[in-house]
């Protein structure tokens, strides 16, 4: 039999130790997170997780707020098979999950594995070199498709976003730069960003405010934020939501 967790009326396979520590600590892990996904309105609105993993914050999100269309975008094969399958445990019909890769271009592209397990993170696009620049040696290379959002929402008709997470663990420019229409629209509210840098985080707020997308104060000021434990860890990655000022 399968092992189940439920946290906060959310419930989550848990098969893998790296499964189980998702799941256990979805409060805890990045609280700044989840005071964001609880300052959505309670109408109905569009979510965008890009790099939902196993889907964590996606199924916590659609649970929370049953009129939020939660949109799940998570390239790894072995990530989506059970962010599907946790999905389907919750009942959560306002999900909608894509095994997609959202980027800068249309593509079809490799991406290369660190790391087999199910609820594993540090995938890279095209070749296998992380975040920080080092080279690494991948368990496995699947094919995935590319897309931009400004595509993925001119050319296919997804209903634009109102809310976006950003967590592709290197890929952020990329993305952010496939969003250019998306980022003039009002449609879009507020984004959350894991950044891999301060250096890179300074750069890209400046870029965001082109756009009247500011640093929020309310999430990123946090008590509890993320960004100490990691500090802890001597990881520099850190999360900053931006929140449009019309």
């Amino acid at each position: 039999m399968e092992k189940i967790i439920e946290k906060v009326g959310v419930k989550f396979y848990a098969n893998t130790e790296l499964e189980q520590w998702r799941a256990e600590t979805i409060l805890e892990k990045e609280p700044e997170t989840i005071a964001w996904l609880n300052s959505f309105a309670l109408k109905e609105q569009v979510f965008y997780d890009i790099g939902a993993n196993v889907g964590s914050y996606s199924i916590y999100a659609a649970i929370v707020n049953k009129d939020l269309s939660v949109f799940s975008f998570e390239p790894v094969q072995e990530n989506y098979c059970a962010l599907v399958k946790n999905i389907q445990l919750n009942n959560a019909e306002n999900i909608h999950a894509f095994r997609l890769a959202l980027s800068n271009k249309n593509n079809l592209s490799d991406i290369y594995l660190k790391d087999s397990r199910v609820g594993n993170s540090g995938a890279q696009i095209d070749k296998p070199v992380d975040e920080r620049g080092v080279h690494f040696q991948q368990v496995s290379i699947q094919k995935i498709l590319t897309l931009s959002l400004d595509s993925l929402v001119s050319d296919f008709s997804f209903p634009p976003p109102n809310f976006l997470k950003i967590d592709v663990d290197g890929h952020e420019k990329d993305v952010i730069n496939g969003m250019n229409q998306l980022l003039q629209s009002d449609t879009l509210v507020s984004l959350l960003i894991e950044f891999n840098s301060t250096e890179e985080l300074a750069e890209y707020t400046e870029h965001l405010a082109k756009y009247k997308l500011f640093p929020d104060p309310a999430f990123n000021n946090h008590p509890d934020h993320s960004s100490y434990r990691r500090q802890q860890k001597n990881s520099s990655a850190i999360n900053c939501v931006f929140t449009k000022n019309i």
